[in-house]
């Protein structure tokens, strides 16, 4: 990068592709922090048997690393475009993963109290799943394009970054929203024991933290249309100094990142999706499981949101959290007539339903 100025605005270094000198003294730390964090997530996994809930923990940590060895590399080759490129583009697509973790989480939640779920657990992490899937080849794809400053290709990577990230608020949006209706769903039967109650809220806090970085982000790259890296005045404020950089995404994400370790939502919770509470608030039971999608393939494929079992709420007609077995015993007969007066008496239909388990 060269600049046409006589005169170089304060911080900026010329020949680099970050505007300023990277510190090489923060992506070790960083790096090293998250790969702790990383390794902690990977021996919960272990220890709690929670890899279905939370598997990927260890991966979007893992991705940090890389990004910040990276970024380390790149601070003494500031003007190796091939090193600023893969540092931005790691550090770019792993919070969308720790977004896609928390959908997993509240879907074991979901599973746990079903009956209370404002809708069918799989279809929301199959949903929010595949939305963060495509989020994040559009994130890629966007942020490699963006940071190759290959004539045209500038302009449809920010393009394609811009839409990422108002679609990553959106989605994070709907998502809350979703968990927000459980909690009511939940205290207005007064079915809401302390581990869903504690591990919702750590869910609620790594949210607000994966929003703050992706507004900062949208700052950033809305900010900047016309960037032209032989240009230093092109460069909006956020972008001329390496603090907001570190006190908005590093800063942030690590704090994430170590809120999961040390309130880990789901350890108190059975990591078999069979089991749900009961509506007593204190019983747990294992239920019959799910087996698989009815639909022909080719639907599923057409539709893997099945948006037409969404508004038929033809999931609700199906509770694979109940046993196989008519209830017999007392206990059970009164479990079966609490069912019923919540809507949810058809119980004993033996319907096909999508594995997950």
């Amino acid at each position: 990068m060269a600049s046409n100025s006589t005169t170089l605005p304060s911080g900026f270094v010329e020949g680099s592709w970050w505007y300023y000198l990277p510190n090489k003294i923060a992506p070790v730390v960083f790096a090293v922090l998250f790969l702790i964090s990383g390794c902690w997530h990977l021996y919960q996994n272990i220890v709690y048997k929670c890899w279905k809930t939370t598997g990927l923990l260890p991966f979007a940590a893992l991705v940090f690393v890389e990004g910040y060895v990276l970024r380390e590399v790149g601070a003494f080759h500031p003007d190796s475009l091939a090193f600023y490129m893969a540092s931005t583009i790691e550090l770019l697509c792993s919070p969308p993963v720790y977004e896609a973790a928390n959908c997993f989480i509240v879907t074991r939640f979901l599973y746990y109290v079903p009956y209370r779920a404002p809708l069918h657990p799989w279809r929301l992490m199959l949903t929010l799943g595949t939305f963060e899937a495509y989020l994040e080849a559009i994130n890629a794809n966007g942020a490699a394009e963006a940071t190759s400053y290959r004539g045209s290709n500038v302009k449809s990577g920010k393009i394609l970054m811009n839409i990422s990230l108002v679609c990553q608020i959106i989605s994070m949006l709907f998502f809350i929203g979703v968990t927000f209706r459980f909690e009511y769903n939940c205290r207005r039967v007064g079915l809401f024991p302390d581990k869903l109650r504690n591990g919702l809220r750590v869910v609620y806090v790594s949210c607000a933290l994966i929003s703050m970085r992706t507004i900062y982000r949208s700052v950033e790259w809305f900010d900047a249309p016309n960037l032209d890296p032989s240009n230093p005045d092109s460069f909006p404020p956020v972008l001329r100094t390496e603090a907001y950089f570190y006190v908005f995404e590093a800063s942030v994400m690590l704090i994430n990142t170590f809120l999961l370790n040390i309130f880990h939502p789901t350890r108190l919770i059975p990591q078999n999706y069979k089991v749900y509470l009961a509506p007593d608030g204190v019983t747990e039971l294992e239920g019959r499981g799910m087996t698989k999608d009815p639909r022909p393939y080719w639907l599923q494929w057409v539709d893997p949101f099945d948006l037409y079992g969404l508004f038929t709420k033809r999931d609700e007609k199906i509770n694979f959290w109940l046993p196989e077995t008519d209830a017999s015993s007392t206990t059970q007969s009164d479990h079966t007539s609490d069912m019923e007066k919540q809507g949810w008496g058809n119980w004993k239909t033996q319907d096909k339903l999508v594995q997950v388990v």
